[in-house]
């Protein structure tokens, strides 16, 4: 069920993040956050996992947050 559900974010995602990660530098690679909640799985613990996600959320969204604030200040 998790898997399908990753899948189909990424089906709608993935695409919009590819065009916006294309059109901008960027220094968010995500890594250390994909790596710290594959840990956490392997270890079972659901707040380290929360948290890592969290982190991707927060780290990954910032860029796309000052791209739509420069698209809405220059509309």
């Amino acid at each position: 069920m998790l898997v399908s559900q990753i899948e189909s974010l990424w089906a709608s995602m993935g695409p919009i993040l590819s065009l916006f990660y294309g059109m901008r530098d960027n220094d968010y690679i995500g890594a250390a956050e994909h790596d710290n909640l594959i840990a956490a799985f392997r270890r079972g613990d659901r707040s380290a996992a929360r948290e890592a996600i969290q982190q991707d959320i927060i780290r990954g969204g910032a860029p796309i947050l000052r791209y739509l604030n420069e698209k809405e200040a220059a509309a």
